[in-house]
């Protein structure tokens, strides 16, 4: 029979071996995707200037809790993408990816990540244990999940150091759901030293809106540019630029 000081010395030795064993990153982040990271057609990674930030804080520790609320074609999902590549070859997580349904989160691990992947000789290079359209598991330790929020069953066999979900204000709820699908997702991370849950989503109508509701409860932090007329920095939206139908080169921000 263990004693309550001997628990307490065997716990604390466990969590020091745990600390001592874990995957060190050589990089951070926003060094290593420059410099690892191959688009599709073989051009090499770079970030935008609106994605330099959110990337710098995607693995910050003292960061948690990181939601992205932006329309589609802002990057978001290629800012992801490359951070699921450094979660796996660097820090070698347990990796959860959600979107609302168990298709469209296998679909999009296995074409859109797999892409990225694939053309990228950092990730392409490692040793595949499983490789299922649901589930992967790299030799060094890493693994990936594909979640669907309606997938309860699978949900709560997870377990995992990053979580990301997507399409969040496509979530459906109803009274059978066992709580908030989102909130439960994220509970899978519990006991980790180390966590990161990640959030994105092009925002639905207003006072219903997932994203808009953790966007509320974080920095706020927002892009700004320089007007080109007198150079006050503003925050542009998709709706200031107009151009000539079929002629994309004639694009101007009014």
């Amino acid at each position: 029979m263990w004693t309550f000081p001997q628990l307490a010395i065997f716990e604390a030795l466990n969590h020091k071996t745990v600390e001592t064993l874990r995957h060190k990153p050589t990089l951070d982040f926003v060094d290593w995707a420059p410099a690892n990271i191959k688009n599709p057609d073989g051009t090499a990674f770079a970030f935008r200037e609106t994605q330099i930030q959110p990337a710098r804080d995607l693995f910050n520790p003292t960061l948690p809790h990181i939601c992205i609320r932006a329309f589609s074609g802002a990057g978001k999902t290629y800012l992801i993408a490359a951070a699921i590549g450094y979660a796996i070859e660097q820090l070698r997580h347990q990796i959860g990816v959600m979107f609302p349904n168990q298709d469209i989160a296998e679909d999009w691990v296995n074409e859109e990540l797999e892409k990225l992947f694939d053309s990228s000789p950092c990730i392409a290079q490692l040793a595949l244990v499983t490789d299922l359209k649901r589930f992967k598991r790299w030799f060094i330790g890493a693994t990936l999940t594909a979640l669907g929020a309606n997938s309860t069953g699978r949900m709560r066999r997870f377990q995992g150091d990053t979580m990301y979900a997507d399409e969040i204000d496509a979530i459906e709820q109803n009274a059978k759901d066992e709580g908030d699908k989102l909130a439960n997702f994220y509970k899978r991370g519990r006991g980790r030293e180390v966590q990161h849950k990640w959030a994105t989503s092009y925002p639905s109508l207003k006072g219903v809106s997932k994203i808009d509701a953790l966007y509320e409860l974080s920095d706020q932090c927002k892009w700004h540019v320089p007007c080109y007329h007198c150079e006050k920095t503003y925050v542009s939206h998709t709706r200031q630029m107009l151009w000539t139908p079929g002629q994309p080169e004639t694009a101007r921000l009014i």
